[in-house]
């Protein structure tokens, strides 16, 4: 399985995102992969994830939100982050706004690495370290290589 750093690449960080609804973060984040390989149509993308988020809210509890979907309008898993400091509403369980956002597409007939990717980015976005400095980082650069060194010291 391959880790968060090294799906998300540095061209697909969007850093102080100016977005005031979870739609138009949506649209920002699919927007960096579209000239992505892997992408096989940005449209459809969006409107999967779109879908899976009006049907079942992708917020997380402390300030976090992970948008996706399995489709078969991406060839592999893809990933973006975004970083939206007032935060937005993507509907999480403590009714916080979402400030950290990791959107995904992941291939329709391969449900053990979305089942995998889920788990292993709730689990980092669990540690209030790793949210904590998600927030402050300046950098695509930096955040990559971050997630990267706080991957290497988590548990499998």
């Amino acid at each position: 399985m391959k880790q968060i750093s090294e799906i998300l690449t540095t061209g697909h960080i969007v850093l102080d995102m100016k977005a005031n609804d979870k739609f138009k973060v949506i649209s920002m984040l699919v927007k960096v992969l579209k000239d992505c390989p892997e992408v096989i149509n940005t449209e459809q993308f969006a409107k999967d994830i779109v879908r899976r988020e009006d049907d079942f809210p992708t917020g997380l509890e402390n300030g976090t939100a992970l948008p996706h979907a399995r489709t078969m309008a991406v060839k592999n898993l893809i990933m973006a982050f975004g970083r939206c400091k007032p935060g937005v509403d993507f509907g999480a369980p403590d009714g916080k706004p979402s400030r950290l956002v990791f959107l995904f597409g992941v291939p329709r007939d391969e449900i053990k690495d979305y089942l995998r990717t889920i788990a292993q980015l709730s689990r980092l976005l669990k540690q209030d370290k790793f949210r904590r400095k998600l927030l402050t980082i300046d950098t695509p650069d930096k955040i990559l290589s971050f997630i990267r060194d706080f991957e290497s010291k988590m548990p499998n």
